[in-house]
């Protein structure tokens, strides 16, 4: 039993792990043909669009997306089945009505901000927002799902179809209607993450389909346990999942659409080598959990430092390499791109400078130390707009990605500091 348990872990793993490097690469081909079949003013507002859709979905569940799957396994472990469907329901609910808490307010901040680009940022923004509340939904059900033992059915729509549909429709536009306007290509790509949350939610009916037809209200102990985990969830999620959203939007407002459209292409392959990274630590981190749960401290300690030092050599043959290719990775998306090896080096540093502190973020969450990472988010966040704003006049585009830089070195260095002085265990590669 044991090894068939075994071989389906292994088999889901590989299944997961090879539809991350398709979906990946089909948004990484996304943004090949947005710049070099519509031009960089286009792959700006998909960059706008991108960015706005990732912040409001993370919002728009409030948080209990990020510990959703968490709930529903400890429901489920108890065979709880009428509180799964309860937490379900409550969960839809909560983000329809943060949706319509926040329409007005979004819809004046959309027409009084200044556009001095010509995004049309109302009707991008509208675009964005409709986007964004199907992209809630599949995150939504999609945690429910994995918390069930479901990964597969929990993440393929998100991280496979999602990505190779919108790879389709974007090359049959180019191909079949070349001159089509990037708010009909956006439409589009609106439609795709309904399409997906459709999907999603019809495979969480199927799992959960009695549950969620008699699913009774959530009683209000429900309500405040759960409420009372989301603010942290929600703003570590904010701050470390959108950060790149974030200095996106920052752009948008102190760069030109080219330069926007540079800094989207640099940070898409920034999150492309981040996924080896991710990969390597998602080997390595469970023995470091296991091991703390054993109280072994010894090995905990061995084993995070195994862990920087790989992840160190992983990151350090990434920016060679890159420094070396740099130009002809940024050529594919047209000549003029190639001007931005420097910007693209300085993004990728974030990697080394992140594997030469080691797994700081995930070692303070092992810790229950959660506050302490929403600490440390938020006071990032201030040190990027601070260096952007007061780098802008000397370095244009190049500030916001120093700023994203210092933000992570600052952040790599407070969380280390943080777990050396005050957990006692130091995840540095020199450990």
């Amino acid at each position: 039993m044991q090894t068939i348990h075994l071989k389906s872990l292994l088999s889901k793993m590989a299944v997961l792990t090879s539809s991350r490097v398709i979906g990946a690469a089909c948004l990484f081909l996304i943004t090949l043909i947005i710049s070099r079949q519509f031009g960089a003013n286009a792959m700006a507002h998909y960059s706008l669009f991108l960015a706005i859709l990732g912040l409001l979905a993370v919002i728009l569940p409030l948080g209990f997306q990020a510990f959703g799957s968490m709930i529903t396994a400890e429901y489920a472990a108890h065979k709880k089945e009428a509180e799964i469907g309860t937490f379900v329901r409550y969960g839809q609910s909560l983000i329809i009505k943060v949706a319509v808490f926040l329409t007005l307010p979004l819809l004046t901040l959309a027409f009084l901000l200044p556009d001095p680009n010509g995004y049309q940022i109302p009707l991008t923004g509208l675009i964005a927002f409709i986007a964004a509340l199907g992209m809630a939904f599949t995150y939504w059900s999609g945690c429910i799902l994995v918390g069930l033992e479901e990964p597969l059915r929990g993440q393929l729509p998100d991280i496979l179809i999602r990505p190779t549909t919108l790879l389709v429709g974007f090359v049959g536009f180019g191909l079949i209607w070349p001159n089509i306007t990037i708010f009909a290509l956006l439409t589009f790509a609106a439609a795709v993450y309904w399409l997906v949350a459709g999907t999603q939610y019809l495979l969480l009916r199927r799992k959960l389909g009695h549950a969620l037809k008699t699913a009774p209200a959530a009683s209000k102990t429900q309500r405040q346990g759960w409420k009372k985990l989301a603010p942290n969830w929600l703003v570590t999620t904010l701050l470390w999942d959108t950060f790149i959203e974030i200095h996106i939007l920052l752009a948008v407002w102190l760069v030109s659409p080219y330069e926007v459209a540079l800094l989207h292409i640099c940070f898409r392959i920034r999150q492309l080598a981040g996924f080896g990274m991710r990969s390597l630590y998602s080997l390595l981190l469970p023995k470091v959990y296991a091991a703390n749960a054993k109280r072994d401290d010894t090995q905990t300690k061995q084993l995070i430092r195994l862990a920087t030092r790989i992840t160190l050599l992983y990151a350090i043959a990434v920016w060679i390499f890159v420094a070396q290719f740099g130009p002809v990775i940024l050529g594919l998306f047209g000549p003029k791109f190639e001007e931005g090896h420097t910007l693209l080096l300085i993004i990728l540093g974030t990697l080394v400078v992140r594997a030469l502190f080691g797994p700081g973020p995930a070692i303070l969450g092992m810790k229950r130390r959660q506050d302490m990472i929403v600490k440390i988010l938020v006071s990032s966040l201030a040190v990027s707009i601070l260096v952007a704003l007061f780098g802008l006049s000397i370095g244009g585009v190049t500030a916001i990605a120093s700023a994203y830089l210092a933000a992570t070195t600052y952040t790599a260095i407070t969380m280390w500091w943080s777990l050396k002085f005050k957990s006692n265990i130091d995840c540095a590669v020199w450990a």
